[in-house]
């Protein structure tokens, strides 16, 4: 497990081990990759956690959400509110594994709570990429991605959002 800072912010403070925190800036997908290989050496749940938010666009509230039920038994795909989304073969492979319930399970069998999902971006990512980033730098991250070979609309759909001004938004912060 991570060493987390509660007095960690955006400012330049110190956090954990002696990383400063950056500023914020775009992740690649190199970045996210590397993200989700190290987290995979540490906890298989924790990869997978960063898998959906970083190669799939997902909120914190979706992957909290999500259930076994919302898995596609055939294609590799998951239901999440009303719409449906690809999810590349590895990590589809990792999701079908699961029988029922919550997918990510915190205390009495219960969904992950928000904030231990915030804890385990953050204390992967400080390690790895120096810095400390959100569930939210992941999903941009996705959708700056996802932008360059799909589009403006497309990114949209996948993200949920009802307007293109909110993906832009996204895109542009």
């Amino acid at each position: 497990m991570c060493n987390r800072d509660k007095e960690a912010r955006w400012n330049g403070q110190e956090v954990g081990e002696g990383v400063m925190m950056q500023e914020k800036s775009t992740l690649t997908m190199s970045e996210v990759e590397m993200l989700i290989a190290s987290a995979a050496e540490k906890s298989e749940r924790d990869a997978l956690i960063i898998s959906l938010m970083g190669k799939c666009g997902l909120k914190t509230g979706e992957v909290r959400g999500l259930k076994a039920k919302h898995v596609h038994d055939e294609e590799p795909q998951i239901r999440v509110g009303e719409r449906r989304l690809e999810v590349p073969e590895e990590v589809y492979s990792k999701l079908a594994k699961f029988e029922r319930g919550y997918i990510f399970k915190g205390r009495k069998r219960k969904a992950i709570t928000h904030r231990q999902v915030q804890n385990i971006v953050a204390c992967h990512s400080i390690p790895v990429l120096g810095r400390k980033l959100t569930p939210n730098d992941l999903r941009r991250a996705f959708a700056n991605h996802q932008v360059k070979t799909s589009g403006l609309d497309e990114v949209r759909k996948a993200l949920g959002h009802a307007n293109a001004s909110t993906t832009k938004r996204l895109l542009d912060e």
